[in-house]
């Protein structure tokens, strides 16, 4: 079997005299499991090699856009999960990353990236570009699916001065965040999926299964409506745990050690977040979904309970976090050159975590002021008085939106492929900028330890494209995004013109234009396009994709 090993090189900014200067130098003790294989256990330090001058500078580099992976309660093979990437995997053989590619100097989105501003190395040394095939495409049409826990404290805490009509008001509250955001114009927003909780003496699932049926959810928050001063004789509000148990995936002993606590096991749907693929041909894959998450906590705080500390609490808000440069450092290299995996669990060097976000709607008062350990682990804190009237919904869907984009940069997602043509032994491939500010690398370990010199190329298939070489996501085409389709061949060494191509629409033949492409707009909506390469002998040779609003 393949293996791949996917390693967090962090080579935070140095700054480069005229003359050049030795390369950075990092610990590359971070690794994933990409698709299609194991991991290798390796802690190995990367340089990257040569001597750089100016002339070699760019001003690109880049953001990582997969979830970097942390937390030992959160994986059956810590020693092989622990600190690392979760990984993609396209094809047998074709290395994939996801990536916004960034100016090195303010951070700002690139007008016109290229795969050429960017290193690429095995064992030390530049990949041959003409085999190897490097490409680097914006993505297109991918779709965003949030999952939301919603988690109400009903305990003492929580009905402090309130009266039935007040939690009636608070529910009813609740109810118009969810009805407000149905209706919101933004698809990730409107068709979010929610589980929702309840705190008292325990943290308890009410919807344990992700739905959007409103219907559900307001019987369920009836329910807590009923309940809720009946529980102000409830002295107990473990609102860590809440924020554990409502993410989930967790299996440990909680931070008072006490017995296993096993949450992969429950029938409660868990935040996991990543990308979801699918299958389009024999060894070939697809994105078909980004899967993100949110918590929403309701409570004026106070965690009075401590099976879970507020440092777990956060362990399982960040244990799937995107990675974004620290501009605190601002371009200063923050490496030490000495951390282990062991010694180095938490935020890499240079660089910040971007966990699940929370939102905490305080329900202060004079008795109960905003808690200072959730607001710490917070997206953003809506501070609404419990003696006020409720007024949280809008807030909450502006801060789900604003979260969204500061993390996935949705505008400016890029897949970066290329093949892999070692056949036997292990080996280390390096994608990484060489720029003037800010700098970044991704290792990959390859071991194709079970003889691969009978393997042969990657087999070649056909990919519909659009005007510029976009990739096209969940195997459609928005009439909104683009209005012309374009055929593209990868993984061969020949060269087709566009009279080797052939375009269907239901099944219909269609007439191509002169450079090959095909027209699409808003009469082909809801129909499904076919690509087919007459002219390739080997491989897939079509592709097919819908073309929607």
């Amino acid at each position: 079997m393949t293996k791949f090993s996917l390693i967090l090189c962090i080579l935070s900014a140095f700054i480069l005299s005229a003359c050049g200067g030795g390369a950075p130098v990092t610990e590359s003790n971070t690794t994933t499991n990409t698709g299609g294989g194991t991991n290798t256990d390796t802690d190995t330090d990367v340089n990257v090699p040569g001597e750089e001058t100016d002339s070699t500078l760019t001003n690109s580099t880049f953001y990582p856009l997969q979830y970097f992976q942390q937390g030992t309660e959160y994986f059956d093979e810590p020693e092989k999960s622990n600190n690392r990437f979760a990984g993609i995997g396209f094809a047998n053989l074709i290395r994939g990353y996801v990536i916004a590619p960034v100016n090195s100097t303010t951070l700002e989105p690139l007008a016109t990236p290229s795969i050429d501003d960017y290193s690429i190395t095995s064992d030390g040394q530049p990949i041959d570009r003409l085999e190897q095939q490097p490409i680097m495409q914006k993505i297109l049409g991918l779709p965003t699916t949030l999952n939301t826990a919603i988690i109400i404290d009903i305990s003492s805490n929580g009905v402090v001065g309130l009266g039935q009509t007040q939690v009636d008001a608070l529910i009813d509250e609740i109810k118009n965040y969810i009805t407000t955001a149905q209706a919101d114009s933004d698809p990730t927003i409107a068709n979010q999926m929610f589980t929702l909780w309840r705190v008292a003496t325990d943290a308890t699932a009410d919807v344990a299964l992700f739905t959007n049926d409103s219907a559900e959810l307001f019987t369920a928050l009836d329910a807590i409506a009923s309940d809720w001063l009946a529980s102000a004789t409830l002295q107990n509000s473990p609102l860590y745990e809440s924020i554990v148990r409502a993410v989930g995936t967790y299996k440990g002993s909680g931070s008072a050690n006490s017995s296993e606590i096993d949450l992969r096991a429950d029938a409660i749907n868990d935040l996991v977040d990543g990308y979801s693929m699918s299958n389009i041909a024999p060894f070939s894959q697809t994105f078909t979904s980004l899967v993100v998450s949110s918590v929403i906590l309701i409570s004026p705080g106070k965690n009075n309970i401590n099976k879970f500390n507020a440092e777990t609490a956060n362990a399982a808000l960040t244990w799937q976090s995107f990675l974004v440069f620290d501009e605190a450092t601002d371009g200063v290299d923050t490496t030490d050159g000495n951390t282990t995996p062991e010694e180095d669990t938490a935020t890499p060097d240079g660089m910040n975590l971007l966990g699940k976000p929370m939102f905490y709607v305080a329900l202060t008062s004079s008795a109960n002021p905003i808690d200072e350990n959730l607001k710490a682990m917070s997206e953003l804190v809506i501070e609404n008085p419990a003696d006020s009237a409720f007024d949280f919904a809008q807030s909450l869907i502006d801060g789900q939106k604003a979260a969204i984009q500061k993390r996935l940069k949705t505008d400016n997602r890029y897949l970066v492929r290329y093949i892999l043509t070692e056949r036997e032994g292990d080996h280390e491939y390096i994608f990484s900028s060489n720029a003037t500010g800010y700098n970044y690398g991704l290792t990959t370990n390859f071991s194709a330890s079970d003889d691969y010199t009978a393997v042969p190329r990657p087999e070649p298939i056909v990919e519909i494209t659009g005007a510029n070489d976009e990739f096209l996501a969940a195997s459609k085409a928005s009439v909104s995004e683009i209005t012309k389709l374009y055929p593209a061949t990868r993984w061969s060494a020949l060269i087709f013109e566009p009279g080797d191509y052939t375009w269907a629409i239901d099944g219909v033949p269609a007439t191509a234009n002169a450079d090959g492409s095909l027209d699409i707009d808003a009469s082909t909506v809801g129909k499904r396009v076919t690509l087919i390469n007459s002219s390739l002998s080997s491989g897939t040779n079509s592709a097919a994709l819908d073309i929607v609003d």
